[in-house]
């Protein structure tokens, strides 16, 4: 079983809590690349970052067994699991921030991730089609 550490769960709870919005974690992933700052637009830096991994994510996180289990099937104690296998599975990924990043998934939601990469179709923003899985 595959366990998150206390900081980062607190983190991504902070993330993922109704009191940040969706646009603020789309400019703290444009931050994170060192972009936004001098941007003039940096949520939407972010939104155009997502979309370039959001494929790249969405199959390591949907093509992983461990986490196909809890998709349409989540229950509220397999959620910090879940989000320490996702972390775990996207930080093999160079160059992004895996806390972000996994704040945004959840936000969308693994079904709702999973059936857009089977049908190659980017994800809508993390607001708009929230199923909670």
């Amino acid at each position: 079983m595959t366990e998150i550490d206390q900081s980062i769960a607190k983190e991504l709870e902070r993330l993922t809590s109704s009191a940040m919005t969706d646009d603020e974690l789309f400019e703290m992933l444009a931050q994170s690349a060192g972009l936004g700052a001098d941007e003039i637009d940096p949520v939407g830096e972010g939104k155009l970052q997502f979309s370039r991994i959001w494929q790249r994510v969405g199959s390591k996180i949907c093509k992983n067994a461990a986490v196909r289990a809890y998709v349409g099937n989540p229950t509220a104690s397999d959620a910090t699991m879940v989000s320490a296998q996702i972390i775990n599975l996207l930080s093999e990924i160079e160059g992004i921030n895996v806390v972000v990043v996994t704040a945004l998934v959840l936000r969308i939601g693994l079904r709702s991730l999973c059936e857009r990469v089977k049908d190659d179709e980017p994800p809508k923003d993390a607001g708009e089609d929230q199923d909670q899985s």
